[in-house]
C-alpha cells in the first residue's frame, strides 16, 4: 500500500482525514468506557 506525498494537497487531505478520523474513533470508545463505568468522567 502506498501512501500519497505528505507535500501534495491530496497526500495532505488524506493525512488530516485520516487523523480527524483516529481522534473521533477515541473519543468514541472513550464515551462508551465512561458510560460502561470503566473510565472516570472528566
Amino acid at each position: 500500500m502506498e501512501f500519497p506525498e505528505l507535500t501534495s494537497p491530496d497526500g495532505a487531505f488524506t493525512y488530516l482525514m485520516a487523523a480527524i478520523i483516529a481522534v473521533a474513533l477515541v473519543i468514541a470508545v472513550y464515551i462508551v468506557a465512561v458510560y460502561a463505568g470503566v473510565a472516570p468522567a472528566v
